[in-house]
């Protein structure tokens, strides 16, 4: 019989989930591999949308596909378990399990003869003390539940005080970062809070405020002067304050302070930025890591250079684009791409065949701005208003893993053209 090589993927996010479905794609033809999924979760999640599930526009589940009911064959495994470390030198992975039987967890040997790193990204958080005290993060489907609870919790509370400037404190959002993240949400929030939110609680919409707070000196830095003036123009008709060259330097439990002053709210969402996911890794030559970002440097292949049979892709590689001479950025449709090519080198290196380099030519910027508006930038075509929103959903939809998300996505969004948004919290 022939050996098949042993494929450990690690992450269910972008890069790992497309790398999964790739692999499954080829091995179709050679049949040559045996792929193992481990993730903390044992769903994928589309994260790009969860400033939607944190401000009533769409309910977990919508964002949420079950990794066991993705396509599997005979030779695929899933594990649903955190990864401790990494060791290359005896080819196995340590991963962290619940063990339900006996309700406590165990460490699991999984050998490999290939392995892919795509564990994604954690909170930035640039050495400003009270950000993982005090500030709620936007990175995952709990984090959402948490943001929308904490928004109409404020609501609640402020609705028996007495005192005005209390109010305002507790009606007052600041949101930490000015790139597409904060952008989204700090949009989407003044939408909802001072559409469905205020009609609920007409007294309060007098009092709340939504703040975005920028370092720099333009919003969503990554993309052209066009996105930021517009963007800054939208965000204002939606009532959100914008502070650009405001650098937050502590969060506090009642404030904010800022390198010019403070503002006294107890409502912090940090998105100021993001690092690569660590990982206790083992073996005989160092892995070289960027070091703002954490990311692991790979080569055209995404391979770590000294080690042949080690993928990194998503979040957590490091390579530069041939024609920005900057490095590709930690986005979800770079790590779409990534998956995709790391599925084909993968198969090409078994066989001895040519390897195919990453390259992408970004198509495009799009971005959302609450109900019915959006940006979007599209070979050089700029787009704004109903397209642009038509457009950023239209794209997500097909981007979208399983047909049960993207019925219940689209029909959710589908139906807050017609009525109001969801305004109860999460267990």
């Amino acid at each position: 019989m022939k050996t098949k090589k042993k494929v450990v993927i690690l992450g269910g996010g972008f890069a790992g989930i497309y790398t999964y479905l790739n692999l499954l794609k080829h091995d179709i033809k050679c049949d040559c591999v045996e792929v193992t999924l481990v993730n903390k979760n044992d769903y994928f999640g589309f994260i790009v949308l969860a400033h939607e599930v944190a401000t009533g526009g769409l309910l977990p589940s919508d964002m949420m596909q079950s990794i066991n009911t993705l396509p599997k064959d005979k030779d695929t495994k899933f594990i649903q378990g955190e990864v401790k470390k990494v060791d290359i030198k005896q080819k196995v992975v340590l991963v962290e399990r619940e063990n339900y039987s006996v309700s406590e967890k165990q460490i699991m040997e999984v050998p490999f003869d290939y392995i892919v790193m795509a564990l994604g990204s954690d909170t930035q958080t640039y050495g400003v003390e009270g950000v993982n005290e005090y500030a709620l993060t936007l990175k995952d489907i709990q984090d959402a539940k948490k943001i929308k609870n904490r928004i109409l919790e404020s609501f609640e509370s402020a609705l028996y005080v007495i005192d005005e400037d209390k109010k305002r404190e507790l009606l007052t959002f600041v949101i930490v970062g000015g790139g597409p993240t904060g952008v989204e949400l700090s949009a989407e929030m003044a939408d909802y809070i001072f559409d469905e939110i205020s009609d609920a609680y007409p007294s309060l919409a007098p009092f709340a405020e939504v703040i975005l707070i920028q370092s720099g000196k333009r919003l969503l830095p990554q993309s052209n002067e066009w996105f930021h003036q517009k963007t800054v123009n939208i965000l204002k008709t939606l009532k959100v304050q914008v502070l650009l060259e405001k650098r937050v330097v502590e969060i506090k439990k009642d404030r904010v302070v800022l390198n010019d002053g403070e503002m006294k709210t107890a409502n912090v969402f940090w998105s100021a930025g993001v690092k690569a996911r660590d990982i206790d890794i083992v073996s005989d030559t160092p892995f070289l890591k960027d070091e703002k970002s954490g990311r692991i440097k790979v080569n055209d292949f995404l391979q770590v250079p000294t080690e042949t049979t080690v993928f990194v892709a998503g979040d957590q590689s490091w390579l530069i684009d041939k024609n920005t001479h900057q490095p590709y950025p930690m986005r979800a449709q770079f790590a779409v791409r990534q998956g995709v090519i790391v599925a084909k080198n993968i198969i090409a290196h078994i066989h001895g065949r040519k390897k195919q380099e990453f390259f992408w030519k970004d198509s495009g910027f799009i971005i959302s701005l609450g109900r019915g508006g959006a940006l979007a930038e599209v070979y050089g075509l700029r787009l704004s208003g109903f397209i642009a929103w038509w457009l950023y959903r239209t794209a997500y939809l097909l981007k979208m893993v399983g047909i049960r998300s993207k019925l219940r996505t689209g029909f959710e969004w589908g139906i807050n053209l017609f009525l109001p948004r969801d305004i109860t919290k999460f267990d």
